[in-house]
């Protein structure tokens, strides 16, 4: 009878794993159909006018989106592939898929949007599979994966051509990496991949990468790994420079040096309250004029969180709620220690790091802060033992998941109608503190 017995109770057990992977592989796949509609969607609201360099240039936020649609324009020969320098395989990773769409006669502006619909699937299906790889339940998986792409950073970042969607995923898989090795012994090829893939697109998230190979593997493991992923590395770089023969190797050119400590990002105050509040909650949009170009651009570096709506100063509100609860859990919880180890070394380096390299703006680069902060909030999800936090957390999610997304939505329509005539003609030549 024991036989027996244990053959039933373990086929109910793979009967239950087998319709838990179906369910996940399910949920996933609405996201991902969720996220490639609503970035397809935006991406078509904002229009062309977003990538015309001439008088538009550089006013995204201070982004590069209008040199990037140039850059495809030309094709091959064109000298903006030069950008590799800090985006190390981004012509392959980006520009190739467009081409190829290009080649089988599909518009540019088309090719780019599908391109765009592309990474913000992958990004939002990663995300969820983390979530659900750090512990987290379904529902609180789905409605955190909800807040990453409503959130400031998502909607502005997943919806225009730019580096930062495919350095994002490159984090997010890091820390995945990470949740998963407190469960299981991991081959050597989950940690290529992942140095590979934060190496790749932007060269600073290697660090990132390298902490998530060093909690995940032994030191032993850690060289091999991260020497076979530079071996690779060099092939790709090889490869890129072929098809691109613009494409600069990595270095670091002394015209990045501006962006040290600079003066325009305002100081060390502004920069926090970008790092923790922009990157969920968007502020109150400037126009001023660029001070290289003298274009208009809009900014947010000197908005108050929260600033601009209603909504938003609620939404900031319900936000801080959720990083108390996460930041009690980051130092209370007893399981989860590489993780938790994963999620707060990364916040400070991100933070030391642009408090260093400050540029003009610091919510150009909130995608690469938002997975480790969704990681943080969803540490406060995680003790199944408090009823009534559980019960706190998820109100204070679907709270400020309805809240910030009314907030961004209303931001994001602000934000398109600058591309129609729609800012001060007056334009400021210094930001609003």
């Amino acid at each position: 009878m024991m036989p027996d017995f244990l053959s039933i109770v373990s086929l109910k057990r793979l009967t239950n794993l087998a319709w838990g992977a179906r369910l996940n592989l399910f949920i996933g796949l609405i996201l991902a159909i969720i996220a490639s509609v609503i970035a397809y969607y935006c991406a078509e609201l904002i229009g062309p006018e977003l990538f015309a360099i001439g008088p538009y240039g550089d006013t995204w936020f201070d982004s590069d989106v209008a040199a990037y649609y140039k850059t495809i324009a030309n094709h091959q020969d064109s000298t903006l592939h030069k950008r590799t320098y800090k985006h190390p395989l981004l012509s392959l990773a980006f520009c190739l898929p467009i081409y190829l769409l290009q080649a089988i006669h599909v518009p540019s502006l088309v090719a780019v949007r599908i391109v765009i619909a592309g990474i913000a699937a992958v990004w939002l299906v990663s995300l969820f599979g983390c979530l659900r790889l750090m512990g987290c339940r379904l529902l609180e998986a789905v409605l955190l994966s909800l807040l990453g792409l409503l959130s400031a950073a998502g909607l502005f970042w997943l919806t225009v051509l730019e580096s930062f969607g495919l350095g994002s995923i490159g984090l997010i898989w890091a820390l995945a990496l990470v949740a998963l090795a407190e469960t299981r012994r991991l081959a050597g090829g989950w940690g290529v991949v992942i140095s590979l893939a934060t190496l790749s697109i932007t060269v600073t998230n290697w660090i990132f990468g390298l902490v998530a190979v060093a909690l995940a593997y032994t030191w032993k493991q850690m060289i091999w790994v991260n020497g076979v992923a530079l071996l690779i590395f060099g092939v790709l770089v090889g490869a890129q420079q072929r098809l691109f023969g613009s494409a600069l190797p990595l270095s670091i050119p002394t015209k990045e040096l501006r962006y040290f400590l600079s003066a325009e990002a305002g100081g060390p105050w502004n920069v926090i309250r970008a790092f923790v509040c922009h990157t969920i909650v968007m502020p109150a949009i400037q126009v001023i004029q660029h001070p290289r170009t003298g274009l208009p651009m809009m900014t947010v570096q000197f908005s108050a969180p929260g600033a601009g709506h209603g909504w938003g100063a609620i939404a900031v509100g319900l936000w801080l709620g959720l990083v108390t609860l996460g930041l009690w859990q980051l130092f209370t919880l007893k399981a989860h220690r590489q993780l938790r180890l994963m999620i707060g070394i990364s916040l400070l380096g991100q933070l030391g790091l642009h408090l260093v390299y400050t540029g003009r703006e610091t919510f150009l680069y909130s995608l690469h802060f938002l997975p480790f902060w969704l990681g943080l909030v969803a540490l406060g999800g995680l003790d199944t033992k408090h009823y009534l936090r559980r019960r706190l957390f998820i109100t204070l999610l679907i709270a400020l998941l309805i809240t910030g997304g009314i907030n961004n939505l209303t931001q994001f329509a602000e934000a398109r109608a600058f591309y129609h005539g729609a800012y001060p003609v007056d334009i400021e030549t210094e930001p609003k503190a």
